[in-house]
């Protein structure tokens, strides 16, 4: 199984609450480093993509670590392989994010 990020988002998968037995850890974007997104997040692109791939990296923002995602006539996923899902396994996904600069003409309210 693969969770995956797409370009605009930034996942955080897991936001300092107590580990519980039977559940995925993944180290949160905000313990990690400044700088490329570590392992054992990756970023990718599709089977023969001819764009560049994402750029996916730490940088500080308001006094704290996010993933910042940029794209230039790009496209890519930040991705996270796991072990196959757990019949009844309980799977909880949280994110926050923001928008610098919009495409022009995009509606991101749909």
């Amino acid at each position: 199984m693969i969770i995956a990020a797409a370009i605009g988002g930034a996942v955080a998968a897991q936001t300092g609450a107590p580990a519980v037995p039977g559940l995925l850890s993944v180290p949160a974007f905000s313990a990690m480093a400044i700088g490329p997104v570590q392992g054992p997040w990756r970023a990718a692109g599709l089977p023969k993509q001819t764009l560049p791939v994402t750029r996916f990296d730490i940088v500080e923002v308001a006094g704290k670590p996010v993933v910042r995602v940029r794209s230039d006539n790009s496209y890519g996923n930040l991705v996270l392989e796991v072990a196959p899902v757990v019949p009844g396994a309980q799977w909880v996904l949280r994110w926050s994010w923001s928008l610098q600069r919009g495409l022009q003409d995009s509606d991101l309210s749909t």
